[in-house]
């Protein structure tokens, strides 16, 4: 469980404490399950107001009155809970130190069960680089139809048995759909910084992974050096191996181009 950092913030009534994460790599997992719940079921402005709340370990008494300046929360102290009051304009100060709720996570965050099921290792270390392709493809398919059901099966190969096994069928509520797309959307970000040669685009920027669908053949072609025999090998590789193989020899070809181009230019 990840130990937060905090951010302190006072209420000017009765000096009121509290402290919350400051980013999704600090969430707990009960905390990570809450903000996806808030999420699924508000727009992200609403979304992290009740984060604030619930992070903070404030309760809000009551409906506020319509027009009224003053909203009154209490909060835990020991075995007891202290009530008190806060102008509107705190609150929505306060809440917008959850803001970071709004942008999905540039890197692995995830849920660690999911209907009886546990997450494989959040960067994908040790995961099969056929699986690999199997996710980029399901995710390009998420990406064009929006479905649950690319979801589901990308869940059904990210979240195992105890034994290891992939789920055959997982279910997913609607908070933790949102979490495997986070976590997918991370994990790749953090793939596209790591291996930046690899997937870099064509105009010199460094971006999302590409669609791997494309690229699937020419890929695994490089990794076997063109030997058919070798494919069943490749797929079954570690996919961090796999990519830093593809990211050596992206690299490689790359300075190939890079010194013709300095001869036909006449340099060196």
């Amino acid at each position: 469980m990840p130990t937060p950092r905090t951010t302190r913030l006072t209420f000017l009534a009765d000096g009121v404490d509290v402290s919350m994460p400051r980013g999704w790599d600090e969430l707990s997992q009960r905390e990570l399950e809450y903000v996806l719940t808030a999420l699924s079921l508000f727009v992200p402005g609403q979304a992290a107001v009740y984060a604030f709340l619930r992070l903070a370990g404030l309760r809000l008494e009551g409906r506020p009155e319509s027009g009224s300046k003053r909203i009154y929360l209490t909060v835990r102290r020991g075995w007891r809970r202290k009530r008190f009051a806060v102008g509107r304009w705190q609150l929505a100060w306060a809440a917008r130190q959850m803001d970071w709720v709004a942008e999905p996570p540039s890197s692995p965050v995830r849920l660690a069960v999911i209907d009886g099921m546990h997450a494989i290792d959040a960067a994908w270390h040790g995961l099969p680089f056929g699986d690999y392709l199997k996710l980029e493809n399901l995710w390009q398919g998420f990406i064009s139809s929006r479905d649950d059901e690319p979801l589901r099966r990308m869940a059904a190969l990210l979240y195992r048995h105890r034994d290891g096994r992939p789920a055959e069928r997982i279910r997913l509520r609607p908070h933790e759909a949102l979490g495997v797309s986070y976590w997918v959307s991370g994990t790749r970000e953090m793939l596209a910084r790591t291996f930046r040669v690899l997937f870099r685009k064509t105009d010199g920027t460094v971006a999302g992974v590409p669609d791997m669908r494309a690229a699937m053949d020419t890929q695994i072609r490089a990794l076997t050096d063109g030997d058919a025999t070798k494919e069943a090998d490749v797929l079954r590789l570690d996919c961090w191996r796999a990519l830093t193989e593809l990211d050596t020899k992206a690299r490689e070809a790359q300075e190939y181009k890079d010194r013709l181009k300095r001869i036909r230019h006449g340099t060196r």
